[in-house]
């Protein structure tokens, strides 16, 4: 679950050149699927279970899924990828989409997540992986993301699959809060991927 204790600050990040070391497999028994039709409901069961959408009903984050990504849905059969386990249960989810960039259409990864049942035994890493494949196959590159200091596990996934915060630069509708963010990550990150995130960010 998510600690939402922790300040919300965006932190913006950018990847141009994937970690390939860092890449890895789905563990055995676990599978990748796309998106077919009814599968918001599946996202929607994925995102609660970490505390996402925490004030709102599951109708609601159904509806916002819809409103959010139904415009383009052609893109979610090949780009909202699920992880199923071995009895074919979604535990895990995420989306190699975009947003605009100075009214340009640039990659971004949405909504990185894994049932808190099986986390921290590989799936959010193959997930990643995964999704920045599919960018890669589409030359579409570099890749953003937005995150915050309640998920600095995820932090850490991200600078060693070979992203980097950003200092300044902003895409979407985000406001960059690098200064901010970093001095609430300070008292969650170790030291060690702590100077490593001031020191490589751009």
């Amino acid at each position: 679950m998510l600690d939402k204790s922790i300040p919300c600050k965006n932190l913006l990040m950018k990847c141009t050149k994937i970690n390939e070391n860092a890449l890895t497999s789905l563990p055995d028994g676990y599978t990748f699927k796309m998106y077919v039709d009814g599968d918001e409901g599946l996202w929607v069961d994925i995102e609660l279970s970490i505390g996402e959408f925490e004030f709102m009903t599951r109708e609601q984050v159904e509806d916002y899924f819809k409103k959010e990504y139904f415009e383009r849905k052609e893109k979610l059969y090949e780009r909202c990828i699920f992880v199923l386990d071995s009895n074919n249960i979604p535990v895990g989810t995420c989306m190699a989409w975009h947003d605009l960039k100075d009214s340009q259409e640039v990659a971004s990864v949405h909504w990185l997540a894994v049932n808190p049942s099986v986390q921290s035994n590989g799936i959010g890493r193959a997930l990643l992986a995964e999704t920045m494949r599919i960018f890669t196959v589409n030359g579409e590159n570099p890749v953003y993301l937005h995150t915050q200091p309640w998920s600095y596990k995820a932090v850490k996934l991200y600078m060693d699959l070979g992203f980097h915060a950003l200092k300044s630069e902003t895409f979407s509708d985000f406001n960059n809060e690098f200064e901010e963010a970093v001095q609430v990550l300070e008292k969650h990150l170790n030291q060690s991927w702590f100077h490593s995130l001031i020191d490589t960010a751009v």
